[in-house]
């Protein structure tokens, strides 16, 4: 963002977040069709299992390469490191860490088989641990691109992978009439292909021999190392209610739960969009980036706070009609999901500047106190309320995610609270401005228009 001013900032900050949203739109649409497919096919206990492999698969894939990707984005930021090193260090550490991560979720699948995990077949967990390097990779790399301001490219590939995901499990499922089988292989295949997919668009800019720079390596692991706590914790605050309802109630319960949790979480696209796109705009040179967050922030507030009354008004007959009667009952555990999405819609925002200010402990501290209160009011409360209980649990951990990263944030930039909140009128305002002047240009006669420059003059 050297020499970017305030308004080209802000409209670069626009157009990437608009492609982040783009992208988004597709994998919702994707994962919403995916859900109802799934419920239809497979039904309440069959749903279940599928979203505790696939939350396995996930928590692993983010937990195993030590947050070495937001290393990547701190070096690419803040450094001389180029995108290729950046992104040939993102291959090498995917294999390395892909490799372990097998081991662990094999391990911890054996483990957990009559508690966490009780109801799902270790052949599943075996079947998606083996694409767990493909899966790193994919994630790793994303953030590298990211980290480089190629945040258009991340949109196009994340829409292409989850297009692929839903593909195949069409086929697994109504083609070939696999079943929960067939779900789960889909799962696995489209990790690998998703990988391949990468490594083929961004081919020209790996260079093989920099994959085991273990200098390269040891700095972005260890900046990774710094916010990897919150990560994993962020990871689990909206993971771990499902494996505590599957202890107490069994997979049919998880598989009522993960509806509302799919609805209520499909929200977080708008805030991941402005996140993803913030963090190539924090840190280094730039200027102005406590304004710009503040601005970015209280937009997607608002647009998150309709999105919340609608899906309020709407989710319960939702669930219904699309997923069938036997998901009824997650009709109120969306509803007290949603206060809880909005407050943590703020804390994703401001994540890049706290981070990006070399302040990765802080985006570490929070979570890990958020996971406490979800783990602390997860057991108190699904004993007492069930499904309910657990809603519950979540959405008090969420606000306190959202309230404390907003202090930490407003204690660093010295903005106000106020300038978090209100009403973006004048935002509105300078949109409607623009407008008009678009208008009147296309309305001006020809003759009164600018004449276009002679050349060689």
């Amino acid at each position: 963002m050297k020499g970017m001013g305030r308004d080209a900032a802000t409209d670069s900050l626009a157009g990437d977040t608009a492609s982040v949203v783009a992208s988004q739109a597709v994998v919702m649409v994707a994962g919403l069709a995916g859900s109802i497919i799934t419920a239809r096919v497979l039904g309440p206990s069959g749903r279940g299992v599928l979203s505790l492999v696939t939350l396995w698969v996930l928590l692993l894939a983010i937990a195993a390469p030590l947050s070495c990707g937001y290393g990547l984005i701190y070096h690419l930021r803040n450094s001389s490191t180029d995108f290729p090193q950046a992104l040939s260090t993102a291959l090498g550490l995917s294999l390395g860490f892909g490799a372990m991560a097998v081991g662990v979720s094999l391990l911890g699948g054996h483990l957990l088989r009559h508690s966490l995990l009780r109801g799902v077949p270790f052949s599943y967990l075996l079947l998606v641990s083996l694409a767990l390097p493909a899966a790193i990779f994919v994630g790793v790399s994303g953030l590298a691109l990211i980290g480089a301001g190629r945040v258009k490219q991340v949109s196009t590939l994340t829409a292409v992978n989850s297009g692929l995901g839903l593909g195949l499990l069409c086929w697994f499922l109504w083609a070939l009439r696999l079943g929960l089988l067939g779900a789960v292989i889909a799962s696995a295949i489209t990790s690998v292909l998703g990988a391949a997919i990468t490594i083929a668009w961004l081919w020209p800019h790996l260079r093989w021999r920099r994959l085991m720079r273990a200098g390269h390596w040891s700095s972005v692991v260890c900046f990774g190392l710094k916010t990897h706590g919150g990560a994993v914790a962020q990871l689990a605050n909206y993971s771990l209610d499902r494996f505590l309802i599957n202890l107490y109630l069994g997979p049919t319960a998880v598989g009522i739960y993960s509806i509302a949790g799919l609805l209520a979480e499909r929200l977080w696209v708008l805030p991941g969009a402005v996140q993803t796109a913030l963090y190539p705009r924090t840190g280094g040179e730039a200027r102005d980036d406590g304004e710009l967050t503040a601005a970015a922030c209280r937009k997607a507030l608002w647009l998150m706070a309709g999105a919340c009354l609608a899906v309020a008004a709407a989710g319960p007959w939702l669930i219904s009609a699309l997923f069938g009667p036997g998901f009824s009952g997650a009709a109120r555990p969306l509803l007290i999901l949603l206060p809880g999405v909005l407050f943590f819609s703020a804390g994703k925002v401001m994540v890049p500047y706290i981070q990006n200010r070399g302040r990765p402990l802080m985006v570490t501290y929070v979570p890990l106190g958020s996971l406490a209160l979800t783990l602390s009011f997860n057991l108190l409360l699904i004993p007492r309320w069930g499904i309910s209980g657990s809603a519950a649990a979540s959405t008090l951990a969420y606000a306190a995610y959202g309230i404390a990263l907003t202090a930490v944030f407003v204690r660093l930039s010295k903005r106000r609270v106020v300038d978090l909140i209100r009403f973006p009128f004048s935002d509105l305002m300078a949109a409607k401005r623009l407008r008009l002047r678009l208008q009147a240009r296309r309305r001006a006669p020809i003759s009164q228009a600018e004449p276009a420059p002679i050349r060689g003059k």
